[in-house]
């Protein structure tokens, strides 16, 4: 029997996500051994807790999804919306996220909906992640910096704001990043993405899509203030978690490592020993925070692509 190209796409995204998995495991073992366990186990209110936090993060990210699809005049089954969008989450640990692109073939089987739409919205989706990122990176490090730097840390983030609305209403410019990684664009395809990404693109969409991205982000940063509190013997503000969080999360999806693994808990260790927590509290504190972010993300996916497919047989 021949399968789709959407089986397909999912079939080696869940081998690739299974691989990553394993490796992590496995590395994970070989450094932490028997403490990362005991250290679950000492956490373990603490993780719960951070997971609420991560579930409404989530929450707000997708609430500003379906504002997008409003935005361009579509208005998706509320139900089957939600389980489709969480659904590629299951490829959170793709290189650069690209497995979450197979939600552009869910929207366009399930709600016939245009996969230049859809892209469309992704793209704006991803760039406000970025942004915000950046600007809680930026505001946290503010409160906690070297001051010295800070005057250039602004003036850098200006220019990179600036650059941002230059580039994005730049046509021509768009036109060749797409085609470069997107090749099999052309016409009438082109110009329906940039139609839509224009929609979306306009100062209020915009600031609306980012200012949701700034909360549900810093709500996501305040699970890693949690974990560190609970260790009495290490004094750090809700700033510095923020600035840990923010940077090694900016860090890893630049990196366009699968996931950010590796990048992330390096960065997010490194941040935490500089703000006076000892070398294997900061490690494991790294690898916790990945826990309850980016692989239980991961599992929620999968749960809800297991769901879509069991919707999908009865």
């Amino acid at each position: 029997m021949k399968t789709s190209p959407l089986s397909r796409k999912i079939y080696w995204a869940f081998l690739f996500t299974c691989l990553i998995f394993i490796i992590y495991g496995f590395i994970s073992q070989i450094i932490y051994g028997e403490k990362i366990f005991e250290f679950l186990r000492k956490f373990q209110r603490n993780i719960f807790l951070g997971t609420c936090f991560i579930n409404i993060s989530y929450l707000l990210r997708y609430f500003r999804w379906r504002y997008l699809f409003y935005k361009i005049g579509f208005k998706p089954s509320l139900k089957k919306d939600f389980i489709n969008w969480l659904s590629s989450f299951a490829f959170s640990t793709t290189p650069g996220k690209i497995g979450e692109l197979i939600r552009i073939d869910f929207y366009n089987k399930d709600f016939n909906i245009p996969k230049s739409k859809t892209l469309s919205i992704l793209i704006i989706e991803k760039i406000s992640d970025l942004v915000s990122i950046f600007i809680i990176s930026f505001l946290s490090f503010y409160f906690v910096g070297n001051f010295k730097y800070v005057n250039f840390i602004y003036l850098l983030s200006i220019t990179f704001v600036f650059l941002f609305l230059l580039v994005i209403y730049q046509k021509k410019f768009i036109k060749k990043l797409f085609i470069k990684f997107f090749p099999k664009l052309k016409g009438k395809r082109f110009l329906d993405i940039y139609k839509s990404f224009r929609d979306l693109i306009k100062r209020d969409v915009l600031f609306i899509s980012i200012a949701v991205g700034i909360i549900a982000w810093f709500i996501e940063c305040c699970c890693l203030y949690l974990l560190v509190n609970y260790l009495n013997k290490y004094d750090i503000s809700i700033f510095q978690s923020t600035f840990a969080h923010a940077t090694s999360t900016l860090v890893g999806a630049i990196s366009f490592l699968p996931g950010g693994i590796g990048a992330t808990e390096f960065t997010t260790s490194q941040i935490l020993v500089k703000y006076g927590i000892g070398q294997d509290y900061a490690v494991i504190l790294s690898f916790i925070i990945r826990l309850i972010t980016i692989w239980y993300a991961t599992l929620l996916g999968f749960i809800m692509l297991f769901i879509k497919f069991l919707r999908k047989n009865t």
